[in-house]
């Protein structure tokens, strides 16, 4: 009954945010125009301005992309950045936050079946690699989820959070409208390919910037390594790590120092990434997608923060 009491709540407030979008012309050669920069109540977040200096990315492989200054809530530069793409398991962020906003029990835990766990192997999906029949706490879902994107720990969280999968999409397609995302439709959450799951690049900044003012969202995104203990199944513990500190890790990034990530792939979307990168004390959000491979999303995001952060 709470869940459903929050989900009506959510839905009352749905018209109020859908007025605070930012508007981009289909053509990266017009003006971005900034229609309404108002907060929200809920959210307390206001929806990114444009900079006065807005930068067309260029000479990247990723076909989208957007830079946001985090502290300013300032959208610095893009490439296709309000175009309406495929987010793969970007997705899961808004799974995430979703869980967290709305969860009635932190206590509660989830058990998969087999049909659950071979349906995701049968789709090709990344997995944490729990077990069926066994108990998950929700703090150990929310962990499985982003570090190795896990589409196990995402059905867990729908039976922790909703019981079902509809009910938890109507949740996060909510979640999408209080943060004002007019252009996101969200169906799945595990981020596997539906032609009814999109989102654009600066929705899905808007995402993690919203995740990130969450203190248990940002230490999940920020958090490298965590072991699972305790799982009736895995009683050696279960490890997981983060696939965006992995493929970054090491890298020379100019000074900026990688603070937060989440990876996605599908064959539809290609390979995908959004992070947080600090310099100087000073945050950015970069959200690239489509990129052909891992090593070139890489490179995009170094060469995007050394390049189109100096204003």
């Amino acid at each position: 009954m709470k869940k459903i009491k929050k989900l009506l709540l959510a839905a009352g407030m749905t018209v109020a945010f859908l007025s605070n979008t930012v508007v981009v012309s289909g053509e990266e050669t017009k003006e971005i125009k900034n229609v309404n920069s108002g907060s929200t109540f809920l959210n307390l977040r206001s929806r990114p301005v444009i900079s006065e200096n807005y930068r067309k990315i260029e000479n990247i492989s990723s076909e989208y992309a957007v830079l946001l200054d985090e502290d300013t809530n300032t959208v610095l530069a893009g490439k296709g950045a309000t175009r309406r793409v495929y987010p793969a398991s970007l997705t899961k962020v808004l799974t995430l936050i979703s869980a967290l906003d709305l969860v009635g029990d932190t206590n509660a835990t989830a058990e998969l079946t087999g049909d659950d766990i071979s349906g995701l192997y049968a789709r090709e999906a990344s997995v944490a690699g729990f077990a069926a029949g066994e108990r998950i706490p929700f703090t150990d879902l929310l962990y499985g989820l982003i570090l190795p994107s896990g589409a196990d720990a995402a059905l867990g969280i729908e039976k922790a959070v909703a019981g079902n999968k509809s009910l938890f999409s109507a949740m996060m397609n909510i979640e999408a409208c209080k943060m004002g995302l007019k252009d996101s439709s969200f169906s799945e959450s595990t981020g596997l390919h539906n032609k009814i799951n999109y989102s654009t690049p600066l929705d899905l900044a808007v995402i993690f910037s919203y995740a990130l003012d969450n203190e248990t969202g940002r230490e999940v995104l920020s958090t490298p390594y965590y072991k699972i203990e305790g799982l009736d199944k895995h009683p050696e513990g279960l490890e997981v790590w983060s696939h965006a500190f992995s493929y970054m890790s090491g890298v020379d990034m100019g000074g900026f120092k990688i603070t937060a990530g989440k990876t996605g792939y599908t064959g539809e979307a290609k390979v995908c990434m959004v992070t947080e990168a600090q310099k100087d004390g000073h945050k950015y959000i970069l959200v690239t997608l489509f990129a052909p491979n891992s090593q070139k999303m890489c490179e995009d995001h170094i060469n995007i923060y050394k390049e189109y952060t100096k204003q």
